[in-house]
């Protein structure tokens, strides 16, 4: 198991945000309290109000607080962390939100793509591909896992070491030396099957949130498929899209 090793643990905001995340979790600051004021939580803490900015709009991504505009920050009613699958990739949503998640690999292997797999990634059925099962962890407890198929060409550098990194994306490109362009993106929300609430320690049809990715190279070559399934009290949806006004509403 490899500990997540990401910018938010060296930031002065990351730490801010974790200090008042663990108080809230702990139940050391009451729903509806009200936060000290921002120069007192600089004095507190002894960093920049910037850095207090930062750290309350993490808090309030995961719902912890929310924020009224000339009175100040206040827990919510019900404060339960929820880790925001912000647009800027999973990676970056985990090093600002929870450093201290974990990864483990339940299943490695090479395998037979098989017809679906190959249709996804443009392969014939019985060329070979990774095939690997990693489980994410926050506090020991399981919180996402993928399966993740990558044809050989992308992952003949890699190693178990390798995939257990929480920033994957970014060190597997680095690894097999090839540059990422776009990804195709497909969410929905489920109910767990028997199988997939056993591996997240879950009663049967609980709410989760699954995620289809395909990696493509800058080539136009599929270079690998991840099917994510997150804990729907763990994790939301966050993006920011440009409002178009041309068409109905």
């Amino acid at each position: 198991m490899t500990q997540a090793t990401t910018a938010q643990s060296q930031t002065s905001y990351g730490r801010v945000a974790s200090a008042l995340r663990d108080r809230i979790l702990a139940g050391q600051l009451e729903p509806g309290e009200q936060l000290p004021t921002e120069e007192a939580m600089c004095h507190e803490y002894d960093v920049s109000r910037i850095t207090i900015r930062r750290a309350l709009q993490i808090l309030t991504e995961e719902r912890l607080i929310y924020r009224r505009q000339g009175s100040g920050s206040f827990i919510n009613d019900r404060p339960t962390r929820r880790i925001p699958l912000l647009q800027v990739g999973f990676s970056q949503s985990i090093s600002q939100h929870a450093p201290e998640l974990t990864r483990q690999v339940l299943r490695l292997a090479r395998r037979r793509a098989g017809q679906k797999v190959a249709q996804l990634l443009d392969l014939s059925p019985d060329d070979r591909v990774m095939h690997a099962r990693r489980l994410d962890l926050l506090g020991g407890t399981p919180v996402a896992y993928d399966d993740l198929f990558i044809p050989e060409d992308f992952c003949d550098q890699l190693d178990l070491a390798d995939l257990e990194t929480v920033a994957f994306s970014q060190h597997w490109a680095q690894v097999q030396s090839f540059t990422p362009s776009h990804l195709h993106q497909q969410i929905e929300a489920i109910n767990a099957s028997a199988t997939q609430a056993r591996i997240l320690a879950l009663k049967p049809r609980t709410a989760l949130l699954k995620t289809r990715e395909i990696i493509v190279d800058n080539g136009g070559t599929p270079a690998g498929l991840f099917v994510t399934y997150y804990h729907g009290r763990t994790f939301h949806l966050a993006a920011t899209c440009r409002a178009s006004f041309g068409g109905s509403a």
